[in-house]
């Protein structure tokens, strides 16, 4: 397991703004509070700052993967989660 401050060293503060969602209903808070935790969980696993995970993810299409498994949260464990998206991630 990595240390917390690897996983907190970004290298920029503004990342680039994701294409809206079409369609659907905003993300509720509990949802964006999910999906933050699945992001810093998946940094600290592969440990790598928080700005590549996110960057990582958006490159190998993995964003819509997390978005749907906030609808899946009661079904399939979030260490599952996790390491399918991890894995995806580890060849780029």
């Amino acid at each position: 397991m990595c240390k917390i401050e690897k996983v907190l060293r970004t290298k920029r503060a503004v990342l680039p703004a994701l294409q809206p969602q079409k369609g659907g209903k905003p993300m509720s808070v509990n949802q964006i509070r999910y999906n933050t935790d699945m992001v810093f969980s998946i940094a600290k696993k592969l440990e790598i700052p928080l700005d590549e995970a996110v960057d990582k993810m958006t490159r190998n299409g993995s964003m819509r993967t997390l978005n749907n498994s906030y609808r899946k949260r009661n079904r399939v464990s979030r260490s599952s989660i996790v390491k399918e998206i991890s894995s995806e991630m580890e060849d780029i």
